[in-house]
């Protein structure tokens, strides 16, 4: 169901509150693999949520190295993400959404794993939902969406709260 015209927020990811203390210090400078899977047609283009979790990396003050999971290093220290994406759409299409409300939800999943060695260290699982409500009488009130927070800010409070928990435990 496409997005596009509706009202849309996120709720579920972490509240982290940023501190004065940078999170692109030295002691986050691990670097970060995110797992984009192989696939002929956006092998150099990745998805929208894999650009947009890009975004959020630079927004925390983070640079990624992209690659598939078999690009993983032989020798050091390094965060592998992982990002999954669950569609439940509700039934409604086309027209009759004018008429008849339709939403729908997804369910993010991302998964921070610290290994050494190519040995696992710990890992972190982070989740959350965008939820979508699509009705004509609801597109005069399409500017709502610019009230809310963005997939971008979701990717970053995941981010954040990584960095913090793997700092806590000593990871970082």
């Amino acid at each position: 169901m496409p997005l596009s015209g509706c009202i849309v927020w996120y709720e579920g990811h972490p509240e982290v509150t940023v501190t004065t203390q940078s999170f692109a210090t030295n002691e986050t400078s691990l670097p970060f693999y995110l797992q984009i899977p192989r696939a002929p047609w956006y092998q150099n283009d990745p998805p929208d949520n894999y650009k947009t979790f890009l975004n959020a990396m630079a927004q925390v003050g983070l640079t990624p190295v992209t690659g598939a999971p078999d690009t993983l290093p032989e020798t050091g220290r390094y965060c592998s993400v992982e990002l999954s994406v669950k569609v439940e759409a509700r039934p409604g299409a086309g027209l009759l959404i004018l008429f008849i409300p339709t939403g729908g939800t997804s369910l993010y999943t991302l998964d921070y794993v610290i290994y050494e060695n190519k040995e696992r260290l710990k890992g972190y699982r982070y989740d959350f939902r965008q939820e979508g409500i699509a009705w004509g009488p609801l597109l005069a009130f399409v500017w709502v969406n610019w009230l809310n927070s963005t997939k971008q800010d979701a990717f970053a409070a995941t981010l954040r709260q990584f960095i913090q928990d793997a700092q806590g435990d000593g990871y970082l």
